[in-house]
């Protein structure tokens, strides 16, 4: 593979703040912020959400925060397409105090030339049959400034993070880094 990453640029972007309590508005958030590219949207989650769908984030900018639970389902399940819980593409994510968790599919978070930092939350206690059981990320940045990823399982490469082609911060702290993740490796000679 080859890879060229860098650049940087200053946005100036207006903030609309929201709070979902369910499934349907947490789809209507991702919609919402897919169609006004030039909003930061805040996203709170204080309860818990069962996701029975992707959330795909295009072209956007958005944060999950809150105390809350995005509660993943099982895209494996008869009649669901396989897929990540969230797919960022062209997008900058933040995660700061939401748990992402129990998702089986693809990772439980999907970045393709996308931005994502993780100030604080979890992605945790996710099953992927592909790599990556917490993030799957291709071209993209990754901060992790916080928070907790652990506790995620995958049938290939990187049971927390698996990344390709990638800009990875990593933390000053030991106790921020990715752990209790498993993987069983392929031979990958890409």
């Amino acid at each position: 593979y080859f890879c060229v990453l860098g650049g940087s640029a200053t946005n100036s972007y207006a903030t609309t703040n929201l709070t979902v309590t369910d499934f349907t508005g947490l789809q209507s958030a991702f919609t919402t912020a897919n169609a006004n590219t030039a909003e930061d949207y805040v996203v709170t989650i204080n309860g818990t959400i069962q996701a029975t769908a992707p959330l795909t984030l295009t072209n956007a900018k958005m944060t999950l925060a809150g105390s809350g639970t995005i509660q993943g389902y099982d895209s494996t399940a008869s009649g669901n397409t396989k897929s990540s819980l969230i797919r960022a593409s062209g997008s900058a994510l933040t995660l700061d105090g939401v748990t992402i968790s129990g998702h089986k599919g693809y990772a439980a978070v999907s970045l393709r030339s996308s931005s994502f930092t993780m100030k604080s939350g979890a992605i945790k206690d996710n099953t992927s049959t592909q790599a990556g059981g917490a993030i799957n990320s291709t071209n993209s940045y990754i901060t992790m400034a916080g928070g907790e990823i652990s506790n995620n399982t995958t049938a290939d490469g990187g049971g927390g993070i698996h990344a390709r082609c990638y800009v990875y911060s990593a933390p000053t702290s030991t106790d921020l880094l990715p752990n209790m993740n498993t993987a069983n490796f392929k031979n990958d000679r890409r």
